[in-house]
């Protein structure tokens, strides 16, 4: 048995955060017995550009909601007060700073593992952090596992489940928000995320 805190880092843009997130989040502390979860938004990920995201302090808030709803999950504005292009090494060399009796995991999605081996000195994250991945479509699991499976030939720590996650994207549900498509969303939003865009008008939804 250890006494070290295991502290996970789930993050990403947010844009907004939804179920496919939050059920991820909850799985793996759950599997894990991970003692917290971060749900850390992104500041400007290095691959979007700024016209697609929405100011940080709406993303922040969205994530509180959640927050407020399950203890499992603590809101970090790391990455946000860092500013500019934020990596994901960054994020593991200030979290083993500030936490250095804990051990450090990582939250990705199954098409971030494919890619894992082109992140910005992924060797340094493979280190420092274990690496938790699950699939968005059903038959993704082999794959990742042959993918997992060459970042453990590199020493990395990598985890992959093979769960039903929700299988839906941000992208879509902006769309569906800009369409004044509240139904659709609200199949994949937490209650307190789809009020709270609809009061803010987010997304391009307008209240009619």
């Amino acid at each position: 048995m250890t006494d070290r805190k295991q502290i996970c880092v789930l993050g990403g843009t947010f844009n907004p955060i939804h179920m496919g997130h939050v059920r991820l989040g909850l799985y793996f502390a759950r599997k894990l017995s991970l003692d917290t979860v971060l749900l850390m938004p992104s500041a400007l990920p290095p691959h979007k550009s700024g016209g697609e995201v929405i100011p940080a302090v709406h993303r922040l808030a969205m994530c509180d909601l959640v927050a407020q709803e399950h203890p499992l999950f603590t809101v970090s504005d790391m990455e946000i007060r860092r500013t500019g292009k934020s990596y994901t090494v960054d994020t593991v060399r200030e979290l083993r700073q500030r936490y250095p009796d804990s051990d450090i995991s990582l939250i990705i999605g199954g098409d971030m593992l494919r890619t894992f081996h082109q992140w910005y000195c992924y060797e340094e994250i493979l280190a420092h952090a274990r690496i938790l991945a699950a699939g968005r479509t059903i038959g993704e699991y082999s794959v990742l596992c042959e993918a997992a499976q060459q970042l453990r030939a590199q020493g990395g720590d990598v985890v992959v489940e093979d769960i039903r996650v929700i299988d839906v994207s941000s992208t879509q549900l902006r769309a569906w928000l800009r369409e004044g498509n509240l139904r659709r969303a609200a199949a994949y939003l937490p209650q307190p995320v789809l009020q709270y865009i609809v009061e803010h008008c987010l997304y391009g939804y307008h209240k009619r």
